[in-house]
């Protein structure tokens, strides 16, 4: 019997090693850079599950899901996968988004009882092809939009009108500036009402360019805001602004 107790004790050996093979820890700290296990924030692994292969990150501190990743074949890699799953910070399923080849091509949003909030569809540019949102009875909202970036509200066009109408473009010039080109790189914030806040530059070419840029955009009208998952939210735009002092 002792053989073959041994050749018993060998086979679980090996299963237990061909397993451990298959799973890939690593630890992470809070800026998601690689780190020793007692300097984690988050533990990451990756691990064979069935046909396909699963990518988990965990919060250390708060014992909670963060993420979850299914890929088809063996590699850490986006054109690989096909689901990756987000979860709220009490470790509930919020958001789920399907890939095929690198791409995501579907997204269901979730209520914390499970029920699906919106969900979406979108072609091989982003663009959503479909979108539904329910309350959380499962009654369907009307006007319900899965997301959206946050426009000016009569359009791109009518937002460059905008500028060309009320910027001292000459601004440059009547300080005394060289003849060249002057652009200025504004910041804004589109608050969750449409309201341009916060609004600064990257850089400054100088002549009184900067503080016209910016005077220009804090008079904006009103914008729509962005959307995410039918709530408006917070968006942060930029607009480069160019004054020319010419020869003339």
């Amino acid at each position: 019997m002792k053989p073959i107790i041994t050749m018993l004790v060998l086979i679980i050996s090996i299963t237990i090693c061909a397993a451990q093979q298959d799973t890939i820890v690593t630890y992470k700290n809070e800026r998601l850079a690689l780190s020793t296990k007692e300097t984690a924030t988050f533990i990451v692994k990756f691990f064979k599950s069935g046909k396909v292969w699963r990518k988990t990150t965990y919060h250390i501190q708060f014992n909670r899901m963060l993420y979850e990743d299914v890929f088809i074949e063996n590699k850490d890699d986006n054109s690989k996968m096909i689901l990756h799953k987000t979860y709220n910070e009490k470790g509930i399923l919020y958001k789920a988004d399907n890939y095929e080849n690198g791409l995501v091509v579907s997204s269901i949003f979730y209520y914390p009882n499970g029920k699906i909030n919106g969900e979406a569809k979108f072609d091989k540019s982003g663009a959503i092809t479909y979108q539904k949102g329910y309350d959380v009875t499962g009654k369907e909202l009307v006007g319900y939009i899965f997301s959206r970036e946050s426009v000016f509200e009569e359009g791109q066009q009518a937002w460059l009108r905008y500028l060309a109408r009320h910027l001292n473009s000459d601004i440059v010039s009547i300080n005394s500036g060289p003849i060249g080109v002057y652009t200025v790189i504004v910041v804004f914030i589109i608050d969750k009402e449409g309201n341009v806040t916060n609004v600064t530059t990257e850089n400054d070419p100088g002549y009184g360019s900067k503080q016209e840029a910016i005077k220009v955009v804090e008079r904006s009208p009103k914008w729509l805001p962005a959307i995410y998952n039918g709530i408006p939210i917070l968006s942060r735009k930029k607009q480069p602004i160019t004054f020319t002092v010419s020869a003339n």
